[in-house]
């Protein structure tokens, strides 16, 4: 299988990509994106442990916590944040910025 389809071959895939790479980066704790993404934590954790083999994400323990975060230095970092903005990006702009306003 190649990388391209390593990479996007699931919807819980998808909302990964969306928590990690869209507007909001940095690390954040393996049951917050399993709240976010509404999908069964070990399916989460399943496909969020492909993407640190494949080193698109990174993993830091902290005790008994698992903390993940887009892998900036990865080569296609950039362009999976772009395309995560170009797709499911612009709704968030728009809710945070309804929410600034509020």
């Amino acid at each position: 299988m190649n990388l391209l389809a390593q990479l996007v071959c699931s919807r819980v895939r998808a909302e990964i990509f969306r928590i990690l790479f869209g507007l909001r980066s940095g690390e954040i704790h393996l049951r917050e994106i399993q709240r976010q993404t509404g999908f069964a934590l070990g399916t989460v954790q399943q496909d969020i442990e492909k993407l640190v083999k494949m080193a698109v994400v990174t993993r830091r323990k902290d005790g008994n916590r698992v903390y993940y975060a887009a892998n900036s230095k990865h080569p296609l970092s950039a362009d999976i944040r772009h395309l995560v903005l170009k797709t499911v990006g612009l709704a968030d702009v728009l809710g945070l910025a309804l929410r600034n306003c509020l």
